[in-house]
């Protein structure tokens, strides 16, 4: 599946969600620090591709340089925060063995 294609089959399911969070708050379905956790992950993993799209949607701005270096900036923060600040022992041990065995690239 092509990026392009990926963006076309999901602008549906996009429009929709921004149609109704411009309505009312989605309630959350997190119910405890390690799905919020994993949650806010999984945005801060997805942000400059969103940001990207955004910027080929308004005419190919450029959004300040290579996505890449960003994403490994990122992932690296990430690795720095949950090493000292995840609370819950289990998971943070749990994502630390994957990121050493190279899971996540």
């Amino acid at each position: 599946l092509c990026l392009g294609e990926w963006r076309g089959l999901v602008a549906p399911v996009r429009g929709a969600l921004e149609a109704a969070v411009g309505r009312a708050a989605l309630p959350s379905l997190c119910r405890t620090e390690t799905c919020r956790m994993w949650t806010l992950l999984h945005l801060l993993s997805i942000a400059p591709l969103a940001r990207v799209g955004r910027a080929e949607e308004a005419g190919g701005a450029d959004v300040g340089g290579d996505s890449d270096a960003g994403n490994g900036a990122a992932f690296d923060a990430m690795i720095a925060f949950l090493r000292r600040y995840f609370t819950c022992n289990s998971c943070r041990k749990h994502f630390l063995r994957q990121v050493d065995a190279g899971m996540y690239n």
